[in-house]
């Protein structure tokens, strides 16, 4: 599992209630504290037909070559993770990503969440605003996700949907 972590736009998010899974803004974090998150499999066979996906996984038995093995996962990485990891260093690229890989997908209000945040943190307001009102729409709790956004969002100069 790979991560590309900010600390800024974590930062952004400490003092949102729903937000306490990302922690602290730490040195070394784990992928599961990382906003963009990706499969390195999914990655490097993402051209593959879905019917031969399993069987592009790397395959561990006794037959199989541990040297080949690691040749085909640090190939992996070297050829798909690395130009991952590049891409969405800067934060406003990995903001834009995340905006745009789930603002049209049901139940992704989480991702919709920290993509307005890391649009408010780059001061776009209006965009931020849009997304909190998809999520928002998601929200089996409604009540409680306003409540626990409304400080946050009157701080950071979001407008609640109306």
């Amino acid at each position: 599992n790979l991560g590309v972590y900010h600390p800024s736009w974590v930062q952004a998010t400490a003092t949102i209630p729903r937000m306490e899974f990302v922690g602290p803004v730490t040195d070394r974090p784990a992928e599961q504290y990382c906003f963009l998150r990706e499969r390195l499999d999914e990655l490097a066979f993402a051209e593959a037909d879905a019917d031969e996906w399993d069987s592009n996984w790397w395959q561990v038995s006794r037959h199989v070559s541990v040297a080949e093995l690691g040749e085909s996962v640090m190939s992996a990485f070297e050829n798909h993770a690395l130009p991952w990891f590049d891409k969405y260093s800067k934060l406003e690229d990995a903001v834009a990503y995340l905006d745009r890989e789930y603002i049209g997908k049901n139940n992704a209000w989480l991702e919709k969440i920290s993509a307005m945040c890391g649009q408010a943190l780059l001061g776009n307001l209006d965009r931020a605003g849009a997304l909190y009102a998809a999520a928002l729409k998601e929200s089996v709790n409604r009540n409680e996700m306003q409540k626990e956004f409304a400080d946050w969002r009157k701080a950071h100069g979001i407008v609640a949907p109306a």
